[in-house]
């Protein structure tokens, strides 16, 4: 039988110790809770996360061990290593391809290294093997037994299994990031999850007991962000009663997290600088040195290499913040996300307004198809607003379109040359939801023309140009306009 190839105390034996690449499996007991998963949703039982150990320093010899399990004794998982070219495992690792046994019985490869064929249901039992990849190199294998003549479709079963490997490696990558305490610095459009992920660097990290203290660097006004931000000392101006600590001050510890940075105002940011270069901070209108022992961790929708280019950004602070660079991508260049985040989304959204709506597989590739400009927060949004107005539970693409946001119609050419805007002309899209426009998408004379039009109400003015009234109020002061 296959399964005599190799005992455990023989297989151990050959193996070196090794410094593992990865914290250990108590520092990351989320790999536990995704093991869970599979065998919760799935039913599949003796599960394994199987991680490389790295290259030993003499002759390149590698090995991968099991980091964690679930179904097997601790003595079995202390027998999950494998050496360099064995069984499954390895070729999954060396070929970054999923490998699928129909039969362990019949599969030369496998090596039941875990335990003898007598353990596992006497009916033919297939193997599932998924590669676990960080930054396109693969790193370890998501693996689990399943009996072969089950009801459910094999193909569904690796549909979820698929997710749960690409989302164990997203997950490693950020585990990497978060042991560190260097500056992080998140890319991507609005609605790409920005904040969600450095909630997730901050309590992936040794940090995650202090605040985590998120600051909108857009909405706050110029004359009041250096007081907000380094804090005031008494009488510091005309109103400071009392002093108060700042944001830093008040991520002491933890994390502070800087959104929309590129918003913030040149004269800042070199105070900005100075606080992550010293380590220390000055309040408003104070004499004395602060300790600020805080992990910044900030997010832009801007290119700011041009920014600096441009002469709006400053070329010291923007080296000082792209230590970790991390770009998350718009929900258009990741379709296949699209389905499982709309039934994760229609779930919550069910629960919280005790409603039992659902898509048909219609209204599921209507979802794919669509480019959402608002990125997972427009997707999000759309949903929850479908499941509270549908009419019927079951949802198909004819139900679903009268939610869906209306595409944006190219500008006339005769109104680009009038200085008009395309959502001056048009408006907030029927959909309810407004594409991201860029901090200078206005010009002066379409900010004071929607003004006069409205009369000086600022909401209307801003819902006549597709902006909220934040990002309305935002431009006219970058305008000088009151």
């Amino acid at each position: 039988m296959p399964g005599a190839a190799l005992g455990c105390s023989a297989a151990m034996s050959a193996v070196p110790k090794q410094t593992p690449t990865f914290p250990p499996p108590a520092a990351t007991d989320w790999r536990a809770q995704e093991l869970l998963l599979v065998r919760e949703l799935l039913g599949l039982n003796r599960g394994r996360t199987v991680l490389s150990d790295g290259v030993q320093p003499a002759g390149g010899f590698r090995t991968a061990s099991m980091r964690p399990a679930y179904g097997l004794t601790p003595e079995e998982v202390a027998c999950g290593v494998f050496a360099w070219g064995e069984g499954i495992t390895w070729r999954v690792l060396a070929s970054g391809l999923p490998a699928i046994g129909q039969d362990v019985d019949a599969e030369p490869l496998f090596l039941f290294r875990t335990g003898r064929r007598a353990q596992l249901p006497p009916e033919a039992v297939a193997l599932i093997a998924l590669p676990i990849a960080v930054n396109g190199a693969t790193v370890g294998v998501l693996g689990c037994h399943r009996i072969r003549s089950r009801q459910r479709h094999l193909n569904d079963d690796l549909a979820l299994l698929r997710i749960l490997a690409t989302l164990t490696g997203q997950l490693l990558q950020l585990e990497r990031v978060s042991q560190s305490q260097a500056t992080v610095l998140l890319l991507g459009e609005s609605g790409t999850g920005k904040e969600l992920f450095a909630r997730a660097v901050h309590l992936a990290s040794g940090r995650r007991v202090r605040p985590f203290i998120k600051v909108n660097c857009s909405a706050i006004p110029e004359t009041l962000f250096e007081s907000g931000l380094f804090g005031h000392e008494r009488g510091a101006f005309t109103g400071a009663t009392v002093a108060r600590a700042g944001w830093f001050e008040q991520a002491v510890g933890g994390t502070l997290f800087l959104d929309e940075i590129g918003e913030l105002p040149l004269a800042l940011q070199a105070k900005l600088l100075r606080t992550l270069q010293e380590g220390t901070l000055l309040r408003l209108g104070g004499t004395r040195e602060i300790q600020a022992d805080v992990r910044l961790v900030a997010a832009t929708n801007r290119d700011l290499a041009r920014e600096v280019q441009a002469g709006h950004f400053r070329q010291d602070l923007y080296y000082r913040l792209n230590v970790i660079p991390i770009r998350l991508p718009s929900l258009r260049e990741r379709r296949e996300d699209v389905r499982p985040l709309a039934l994760h989304f229609v779930s919550r959204a069910n629960q919280s307004h005790q409603r039992n709506v659902y898509l048909d597989p219609g209204a599921l590739a209507r979802l794919e198809a669509h480019a959402w400009p608002g990125n997972i927060r427009e997707l999000g949004n759309l949903i929850e607003r479908l499941v509270l107005l549908a009419d019927h539970p079951q949802v198909s693409a004819e139900a679903l379109e009268r939610f869906m946001p209306e595409v944006v119609l190219p500008l006339p050419p005769a109104s680009q040359a009038a200085g008009v805007g395309a959502s001056e002309l048009q408006g907030t899209p029927a959909g309810g939801v407004r594409d991201y426009q860029r901090a200078g998408s206005h010009s002066v004379a379409v900010l004071q023309a929607a003004l006069s039009r409205h009369n000086g109400n600022q909401t209307m003015a801003a819902q006549s140009l597709g902006l909220t009234l934040r990002q309305f109020s935002y431009r006219l002061r970058k305008a000088g306009l009151r």
